[in-house]
């Protein structure tokens, strides 16, 4: 028997053909079970699913600048279940430390990108081919995935 302890991580389906193979070199093998949900992300503040390569497809193809990014940031903040975004333009100034104007050019730079959604109402939403800040199962169900599925844009990769 070995005098030295050995911890290994075994996916379950491997972990008979890991204590036959430790048990075959004359190893000592203790099995500890543990519940996969702790292992669990439990973020403490709040967060979004990006699509990176769309995102970054539609960035590099509509020339966004800085000041854009800084806006589709700050609006983040704002955005409600839905992707509904619930702000003015003044909210997004303050928070960006940015002049008012330089963020009502910016979103409507970022529609034209199609970042974000107008419905015909003149609400905004975010892109959900983008962007979600919810559960990709309930997003089929918003305002916002039936509106960017007329709306998807051309993605460059």
């Amino acid at each position: 028997m070995s005098k030295f302890k050995k911890s290994a991580s075994v996916p379950t389906e491997h972990a008979s053909s890991f204590i036959d193979n430790e048990q075959s070199n004359g190893q000592t093998v203790s099995l500890y079970v543990s519940d996969p949900s702790e292992y669990r992300v439990k973020p403490k503040e709040p967060f979004v699913l990006l699509f990176y390569r769309s995102l970054l497809s539609v960035i590099v193809d509509k020339k966004l600048t800085t000041t854009d990014l800084k806006v589709i940031l700050t609006v983040l903040d704002f955005v409600s279940q839905g992707n509904v975004v619930s702000l003015t333009h003044q909210d997004v100034a303050n928070k960006a430390k940015l002049v008012r104007q330089q963020v009502t050019n910016s979103l409507r730079k970022l529609v034209g990108a199609e970042i974000l959604l107008k419905t015909e109402g003149g609400s905004l939403l975010l892109n959900p081919n983008l962007i979600a800040k919810e559960n990709l199962k309930e997003m089929k169900a918003t305002e916002a995935y039936k509106l960017a599925a007329h709306k998807t844009p051309k993605l460059a990769f």
